[in-house]
């Protein structure tokens, strides 16, 4: 199109003339924003990276608690075990010394109602009657298969000796025969334990002795190797007191008695050499 005012051509859409400013008559142009191209932005959410998180911590192991659950009462119970352990020893200990203790004493005392016929009964004749008396009545009640071999703790009652009425005393020989329990104490400090086995009648008797343990110095040595030795030479039963002679000497047995299911005796032997031995007896 051309100007009216100056005649010029000029662009159909303009509302005035570029050359000389004069309207066109064309309608003002509107302002259009222009088109945003960029995509919308969305809203993220903040996520910590591995970076910014915190640390986890790490949970202790399962086995290791059960572990160390173990490992304390293992602990626990060695310790008590440990504790119970040094009292029974200790308790041995003091036991073995009581016993040792009590046990001296018989060394040095001669035992307690000792039967005067002891003496006489190597030169007396033997009695070959029985008498009524009842003394001679049948006391017996041991069985002496279960008569094993003597401990040092089984002579414990030697300090303190019971003393038994006459109704506990007895003479018969089927009563004093069997295996006893004997406690020798020489002289000299020497101890020993042996079996002593009695085979009497109103006639006759024998006596077996079979070592088992000696004690020198205070320290108890086996002797279950030695064989044992047999007084059969002149042997006599008097009142229920036995004497009779061997090898090794003369051994006199006597006070036999039972008292509250235990059986004891007294005696002494005199050696070939003249030491004399005090014997202590018990069964079972």
């Amino acid at each position: 199109m051309y100007c009216a005012q100056c005649g010029k051509q000029i662009d159909d859409r303009s509302a005035f003339c570029p050359y000389c400013g004069a309207k066109t008559g064309k309608p003002l142009p509107t302002a259009t924003q222009p088109a945003n191209t960029a995509p919308p932005v969305t809203p993220q959410k903040t996520m910590n990276t591995p970076a910014t998180q915190p640390p986890k911590k790490k949970k202790f192991p399962t086995w290791a608690i059960v572990l160390i659950i173990v490992g304390v009462i293992l602990a626990i119970i060695t310790t008590v075990t440990v504790i119970l352990v040094k009292k029974v020893v200790n308790s041995v200990v003091e036991y073995g010394s009581e016993v040792v203790s009590e046990l001296e004493d018989f060394s040095t005392t001669a035992p307690p109602y000792e039967d005067t016929t002891a003496d006489e009964a190597t030169t007396t004749e033997p009695d070959t009657t029985r008498k009524t008396d009842v003394s001679n009545e049948r006391k017996s009640t041991i069985d002496v298969s279960k008569v094993g071999k003597p401990y040092i703790s089984d002579f414990t009652w030697v300090k303190n000796a019971p003393r038994p009425t006459a109704e506990q005393l007895f003479t018969h020989p089927q009563d004093i025969s069997g295996k006893w329990k004997a406690y020798y104490v020489y002289s000299d400090g020497v101890k020993e334990l042996c079996n002593i086995t009695v085979a009497a009648t109103k006639d006759t008797v024998k006596v077996a002795v079979k070592p088992w343990f000696i004690n020198y110095e205070g320290k108890w040595e086996s002797e279950g190797d030695v064989q044992g030795y047999l007084y059969d030479t002149n042997g006599r039963l008097i009142n229920g007191t036995i004497s009779v002679t061997g090898k090794y000497g003369t051994i006199v047995l006597y006070s036999f008695c039972e008292i509250n299911g235990k059986q004891y005796g007294y005696g002494k032997t005199v050696t070939q050499s003249g030491e004399t031995v005090n014997i202590a007896l018990v069964r079972p």
